[in-house]
């Protein structure tokens, strides 16, 4: 019973072997000193060295753990153990960006009418203007790229045309502080959006 467990049969299969109950087998094996497994038994993607290798090279060319998954017919969680068990932790296994099986483009609706924009970890306004799941509000990103520098928390980003979603750069004022809804700068004479703070 031992050696039969061992080698990955469940002790209903040896139960059934020896015509006896799966406790019978469970009390043998713990006289007999065999620490029980966990609960499922042993996958058998987990020890397959070819199936693993598969995981790994399709994990490095891009693909993401639920991708590999699909593409190897095991769950993403069973992709997931195996890259932990090949050395690779979990910050550096851990979807990100395409990578992430849920990944829509990198551009999200915000609950409040905004867009969300993914912003890559290398670009030059990420430390001031990121947040912790790699993303920024879109008309910020446009106005801040437009000014060539990132925008203080100060600043904030009025929609001309009240349109949340609509964010060229010329439907976009850059402000100080809070500003309400169907606020408008405009130049009395000519009529311009393109209002400026002029020092007194």
């Amino acid at each position: 019973m031992a050696v039969a467990y061992r080698g990955g049969e469940s002790m209903t299969t040896i139960a059934k072997r020896y015509g006896c109950s799966p406790r019978v087998v469970q009390m043998t094996l713990e006289r007999q000193d065999v620490p029980p497994r966990r609960r499922g038994g042993v996958s058998p993607y987990t020890t397959d060295a070819k199936f693993i290798r598969e995981v790994v090279k399709l994990w490095k060319d891009g693909l993401s753990q639920e991708a590999v998954g699909k593409e190897l017919g095991c769950s993403q969680s069973i992709v997931s153990r195996i890259l932990r068990t090949k050395g690779f932790g979990r910050d550096e296994t851990r979807a990100r960006g395409d990578r992430h099986g849920k990944w829509k483009g990198g551009r999200i609706p915000h609950p409040e009418g905004y867009v969300l924009v993914h912003m890559a970890p290398d670009h030059p306004f990420a430390s001031e203007m990121r947040t912790s799941q790699g993303y920024v509000l879109e008309h910020r990103l446009v106005m801040a790229e437009h000014l060539d520098r990132p925008l203080t928390r100060r600043e904030t980003v009025h929609h001309i045309n009240d349109n949340k979603a609509d964010n060229r750069v010329d439907n976009l004022q850059l402000r100080h502080g809070r500003h309400g809804k169907h606020a408008r700068y405009r130049c009395d004479d000519c009529g311009s959006h393109n209002v400026v703070a002029t020092p007194l």
